[in-house]
């Protein structure tokens, strides 16, 4: 009798039925796992985005953080004041350097013209190559 239940157990699991219901529960199964890796590579993305924000973060409230020390001293005041609004102190003159052609032409700093803008014609005749 027990041979007769082993064989008829081997017959169900070999019927064309049973094959197909593996093959749909393994391929269920298989996209699951997927879905599951495919969400820890973005959430792992996402931590390192999250991480560098973190350090950007970081470093500008270090910067903000002098910025306020500088501004609680009354030189760092003056020297915001002077910076911000181009002030002066009393008996102090403001001396305004003005460059000439020559002397940005001789260090390299010659400015390029804008270019002209396309008329319709114009553009025309260059979409088509000419």
């Amino acid at each position: 009798m027990m041979r007769r239940n082993r064989s008829r157990f081997r017959a169900m699991l070999s019927s064309p039925i049973t094959l197909a219901l593996a093959v749909i529960l393994l391929v269920l199964v298989g996209r699951a796992a997927i879905k599951i890796h495919l969400r820890a590579a973005e959430s792992a993305l996402r931590l390192e985005e999250a991480k560098a924000n973190l350090v950007r973060m970081e470093s500008k409230q270090t910067d903000l953080d002098k910025r306020i020390g500088d501004l609680s001293t009354e030189e760092g005041i003056k020297a915001s004041i002077r910076e911000k609004y181009h002030a002066v102190e009393p008996g102090e003159a403001v001396a305004i350097i003005v460059s000439n052609d020559n002397q940005k032409a001789s260090a390299g700093e010659v400015e390029q013209p804008a270019p002209r803008e396309l008329n319709w014609w114009q553009r025309m005749l260059r979409a088509i190559g000419l």
